[in-house]
């Protein structure tokens, strides 16, 4: 009787090869995480369960985080973006995946490897709105490499995409060390329960699931669990975070000339990267208006200094209305300040903030409002009551003081008013001047950047640091004027001439 063909010794023979090399790929997948690497370990099961949208991974420099993005990519999940800041910083990343991927690149500039039904593509985003253009992909897995060196508004505008069959798991995995610039502080705020020195609540431990919401438009809250409430006549839809650190130490495949190299950097990026520290300051920008050291320093004087028996010399106020800014109230006795700070949402109208201020006032002070916006409403209710001093600041105004040392002018109010406060910080100065202990106000005072032009100094406008930051500098902006104590100019406005042209 003739053998069928599917009875064939030859198909009988491929059928075996075919299911032996299919049990192997089992045993022995493309990629594992290393059997001495603990926190590799904890990321792959965590991803490999699907029990959490959002991964932090890393702190220290050297905790294989690359291969982590890569091996998940290979092995958990199919469409995966992997962004880097700029492209040519993804060269070790691109060698790293050639070894695990050989012979799998698609395209002709080495953007793409797919394999087994698998896509891994890479990408970067060097400029502010470079996000859209990977708007509307479909992915599994996103991957920010470094994501302290990408803005927030970035990462939160593509990973908005993420998204896959019913029933699939997806994770957006955020690699990074601490933050060498104010712009990356964004990310110590996400995975505050982690890492942020300055966590009020319960700390979490390491691969800790906790679940997070946004409400009043764009402030996170932490919540018990991921279900579905309603909120402002809204349905809010936890997400589930968690963060993982990293060390070097838990990388086998380093050895000492790495460790000699991290030990070679200079401060605070040594302790930074090579300590995974996240309480120290951030690299200072050459053009920074205020060095983060004065500031930090200012901090400790205000911790280990009580309240003095001042007469309150003056108050500040930034307000907001509504939207994701809050309103912030700024008070001076001496040199020493304190800050408190209002959601938009509680501040309606101008008679609100208002009356919110008059409420910190133990006696009479001038108060200074800044007039932009709702800052209108809130100057005119308090000048028309009794027994108030208030005073508008108007930022863009002219400005004719000169700077300390006598050689530059100030291009208008804001950078006269930063400037000002620049110098008393300044050890030098001898002011000792006390700030409070919030990292939100360190960061707001460090950020802002300075440049000269026509021998008058420009602070960066607000506006350009809210692109930056992804909020507006409120606890700064309300410090400074209640330094300043200026008065209602007597001149017009003019505009920031040369801004435009900055580039850092």
């Amino acid at each position: 009787m003739q053998q069928s063909y599917s009875e064939t010794p030859e198909l009988k023979l491929q059928s075996a090869i075919h299911r032996t090399k299919k049990r192997k790929a089992i045993e022995n997948p493309i990629w594992q995480p290393s059997a001495e690497n603990a926190p590799q370990q904890m990321a792959y099961e965590l991803a490999q369960r699907g029990e959490v949208m959002e991964i932090g991974y890393g702190g220290q420099a050297g905790g294989g985080k690359t291969d982590l993005a890569l091996g998940l990519a290979g092995t958990l999940f199919h469409k995966t973006l992997l962004m880097r800041r700029e492209f040519p910083q993804l060269a070790d990343v691109i060698e790293r995946g050639d070894e695990l991927y050989p012979q799998s690149f698609v395209g002709g500039h080495k953007k793409t490897w797919r394999f087994d039904g698998r896509i891994i593509a890479l990408g970067s985003m060097q400029y502010t709105n470079d996000w859209k253009k990977y708007q509307g992909r479909s992915l599994e897995l996103l991957i920010f490499d470094e994501s302290a060196e990408f803005e927030e508004n970035q990462v939160r505008n593509v990973s908005g995409w993420i998204r896959s069959p019913k029933g699939k798991h997806t994770l957006l995995l955020l690699c990074f060390n601490p933050p060498t610039t104010p712009e990356g502080e964004w990310i110590v705020q996400r995975f505050a329960p982690w890492i942020a020195p300055d966590y009020p609540g319960q700390r979490a431990a390491p691969g800790e699931v906790r679940w997070f919401a946004r409400v009043d438009n764009d402030k996170e809250i932490e919540v018990e669990d991921g279900q579905p409430y309603e909120y402002d006549d809204r349905i809010v839809y936890p997400v589930s975070r968690t963060f993982i650190p990293a060390s070097r130490y838990d990388n086998p495949y380093l050895d000492d000339d790495y460790e000699r190299r991290l030990d070679n950097l200079p401060e605070p990026l040594r302790t930074m990267v090579r300590d995974g520290d996240f309480t120290v300051g951030a690299q200072d920008d050459k053009w920074q208006a205020i060095p983060t050291l004065w500031v930090l320093q200012a901090q400790e004087r205000g911790r280990n200094t009580p309240k003095p028996q001042l007469a309150l010399r003056a108050i500040s106020c930034d307000p907001s209305r509504g939207g994701k800014d809050e309103t912030t109230i700024a008070k001076r006795y001496g040199n020493w300040f304190d800050i408190r700070a209002y959601p938009g949402k509680e501040m309606i109208d101008g008679p609100t903030v208002g009356e919110r201020i008059i409420s910190h006032m133990e006696m009479p002070a001038p108060i200074y409002v800044d007039l932009i916006n709702v800052g209108n409403s809130v100057y005119d209710y308090l000048k028309a009551l009794n027994n108030i001093e208030v005073h508008a600041v108007v930022n863009s105004a002219k400005a004719d003081e000169i700077s300390k040392n006598e050689i530059y002018g100030f291009a208008n109010v804001r950078a006269a008013s930063y400037w000002s406060l620049r110098e008393a910080l300044d050890p030098a100065s001898g002011e000792n001047i006390c700030l409070p202990d919030s990292r939100k106000l360190r960061v707001d005072l460090c950020t802002p950047r300075y440049k000269v032009r026509g021998g008058k100094i420009l602070i960066e406008p607000k506006e350009d640091i809210i692109k930056r930051t992804g909020r507006s500098p409120d606890y700064g902006d309300a410090i400074v004027m209640a330094w300043d104590e200026r008065r209602e100019p007597e001149t017009g406005y003019f505009e920031i001439e040369g801004w435009a042209d900055y580039r850092g």
